[in-house]
């Protein structure tokens, strides 16, 4: 479960973009976007992904990080339970 804090800089812990490239962007987009360089756009840019391609596949990290830290302040949290009085 994710605990809020920045992933490792080593090992890297996203896909290799080489044979994920989409996957990694996408990560990288939700959990360090900081750390998107161009080699990671261009290991993803073929013919057929467009610039509105690639604003789907940022969007779409973007959203997963949303989606990710609204559940995650939304979520129900513990409450000791009431004490019994005699």
């Amino acid at each position: 479960d994710w605990d809020g804090s920045h992933p490792p800089r080593t090992p890297d812990p996203f896909p290799d973009r080489r044979e994920r490239p989409g996957a990694r962007l996408a990560l990288l987009v939700a959990l360090a976007p900081y750390r998107i360089t161009d080699a990671d756009v261009a290991a993803w840019r073929r013919p057929e992904h467009t610039d509105h391609c690639l604003v789907h596949l940022v969007a779409y990290g973007a959203f997963a990080a949303v989606d990710r830290i609204e559940t995650a302040l939304t979520a129900p949290t513990a409450r000791p339970a009431p004490r019994e009085t005699s």
